[in-house]
């Protein structure tokens, strides 16, 4: 699946570009950030590049993410009205529930951890959120070397590590 050699239209009007996109595992259905003025939901059919806008998420989005269960998770990046934090989104409107600030510099990017059922932020810095935690704990990971300032996307890849020197 290349949607990056399919036009990406709208049932809405014209799309700018896709910001994020991501995968339920419950029903394979993609949702993604779609930027039409505002930064919207919406499903796209990966086939045909065709999105189905389910409504605004009201703010600078800049990355989605799903857990086990289904739960759309969103955290808006450093240019957001509430930059760097961490939201529920209801995945059939957009509808978002505060999460919690975050707080680790410009950029964002999430990504869930199915065995650790923990989410995994990355902006200037690494950190493991707990998910099942009621107020979603932070730990901040170290790293060593350079980290992008800005990353744009990131995915959990179950593959281990060969390199012993690699942190991310």
């Amino acid at each position: 699946m290349l949607l990056d050699r399919v036009p990406v239209t709208s049932d809405a009007g014209a799309i700018s570009r896709v910001v994020s996109m991501a995968q339920d595992p419950t029903t394979d259905t993609l949702y993604v950030i779609v930027q039409r003025g505002v930064r919207r939901l919406a499903t796209i059919e990966p086939t045909t590049g065709v999105a189905t806008q389910l409504g605004s998420l009201g703010d600078s989005f800049a990355s989605l993410a799903f857990d086990a269960t289904g739960q759309l998770w969103g955290v808006t990046g450093s240019s957001g009205l509430a930059p760097r934090t961490l939201y529920r989104i209801d995945k059939t409107d957009g509808t978002r529930t505060l999460g919690r600030a975050l707080n680790l510099g410009s950029g964002a990017c999430i990504a869930h951890h199915p065995t650790e059922n923990a989410l995994y932020h990355w902006a200037n810095g690494l950190a493991k959120i707990d998910i099942t935690a009621p107020g979603l704990d932070i730990t901040p990971i170290p790293t060593t070397g350079l980290l992008p300032n800005e990353p744009t996307s990131c995915v959990f890849d179950p593959s281990p590590v060969s390199d012993s020197t690699s942190t991310v």
